[in-house]
């Protein structure tokens, strides 16, 4: 499952989008709404979220600010954030961070929001399963009594893992 957080302010919104991207992508999970920007920073820092669907126009704090004091905030790994919001010019500040995966503007429609959001939500799953896919190559090949130091073997791995990554 994919631990999602919602950050906006618009609890309607937020429900619709709930309602349409959860019906429609299976993976997501929604653990938490939070509807400033206070309230976003204590979730994610005490959570773990794989993906943060972020407002841009928040009371308390925005979510430019957000972005700046996640990137200060102490956590083994930075959830992706998708960035949904109407707010034009805050945008331009928004696309500085590296953090941010997409950005998505309130109008557009329910189904292309969810097709953005399930382009990320793939790539946080290959992230997961990446690392258990090669500790199982790692493991048939030693079984079949491959040797793990020499370099061919080496070789062998890292191309099954690039036609995984294609």
């Amino acid at each position: 499952m994919i631990r999602t957080l919602i950050a906006d302010d618009n609890l309607q919104f937020s429900i619709s989008i709930i309602n349409s991207v959860v019906s429609k992508i299976g993976e997501i999970k929604v653990d938490c709404i939070t509807r400033d920007g206070i309230e976003t920073i204590d979730a994610i820092s005490k959570n773990y979220f794989d993906l943060v669907l972020l407002d841009l126009q928040m009371p308390k704090m925005s979510g430019i600010e957000v972005l700046s004091e996640i990137k200060k905030l102490d956590i083994i790994k930075i959830p992706k954030i998708i960035i949904l919001s109407g707010d034009l010019p805050l945008l331009e500040y928004a696309n500085i961070s590296n953090m941010v995966r997409d950005i998505i503007l309130k109008p557009e429609s329910i189904d292309n929001i969810c097709k953005r959001i399930s382009q990320i939500v793939n790539e946080i799953r290959y992230e997961k399963d990446h690392h258990l896919v090669k500790r199982k190559v790692i493991e048939d090949l030693q079984k079949i009594g491959y040797n793990l130091k020499h370099k061919g073997t080496r070789y062998i791995i890292e191309a099954i893992m690039y036609i995984y990554r294609k």
